[in-house]
């Protein structure tokens, strides 16, 4: 999730709930928005090569 840290909570864009921005774990900050979405981008790509690399993996397990 995204969050300024000037504000001081977040709606997820996902559940619709409320969170304290201070109480969030940053994964990685950025100064411009630019820079932000690009490591939002970075961290999606991450993710979908782990999900393929897990559906691989299950299908080879699988695999009689």
């Amino acid at each position: 999730m995204l969050a300024d840290t000037r504000h001081k909570t977040r709606t997820c864009p996902h559940c619709g709930g409320r969170m304290r921005v201070s109480t969030l774990i940053p994964l990685a900050r950025a100064h411009r928005p630019g820079d932000a979405v690009a490591i939002i981008q970075e961290f999606k790509r991450r993710e979908a090569r782990r999900e393929r690399n897990r559906y691989k993996r299950h299908k080879r397990e699988s695999s009689f």
